[in-house]
């Protein structure tokens, strides 16, 4: 699984956040366990993965699904992954276009920090509930306004 250069910047403006047809509310593809508890996305100025065929000394994963797809009434890209998880191996894999879903300002939106923790979970072989989705939600985030709060008393 690749993501080429040359393809195009997804785009979609009927799911557009905050104004920009490039940060978008993505769709959830149904896949199990990294899917409970999340039903929306926010992902933004990405390309979309593209599933290849291995040269023959490659390992193939045994399994590829996609886990968070453009919506598929995007002007570009549409129902194209742009985060996918495989198991590879022993191992698993998680593969995502987008560096910034799971940061600041950004985790805070939709369901990402749904997505996260499921993740985690997924990754690690742990079952993920919805008592460990919440305390995790209430640890973790960190608003603007926090932010703010901790210049001020870093500047003092």
């Amino acid at each position: 699984m690749t993501v080429p250069p040359k393809t195009p910047f997804v785009k979609s403006v009927r799911h557009a956040a905050f104004g920009d047809p490039y940060q978008f509310h993505a769709e959830v593809a149904p896949c199990g366990t990294l899917c409970e508890g999340v039903s929306n996305v926010l992902v933004g100025v990405t390309r979309t993965l593209v599933f290849r065929l291995p040269r023959k000394k490659e390992a193939a994963p045994a399994s590829c699904m996609p886990v968070i797809l453009v919506p598929s009434e995007a002007e570009v890209g549409a129902s194209s992954p742009v985060v996918a998880a495989a198991n590879v191996g022993r191992g698993r894999m998680l593969f995502c276009t987008d560096t910034q879903m799971f940061q600041p300002f950004r985790i805070e939106h939709d369901d990402n920090a749904n997505l996260l923790v499921n993740t985690v979970g997924w990754l690690t072989g742990r079952p993920v509930d919805s008592a460990i989705r919440a305390k995790f939600r209430a640890i973790l985030f960190l608003s603007e306004k926090d932010f703010g709060v901790i210049a001020q008393e870093d500047a003092r």
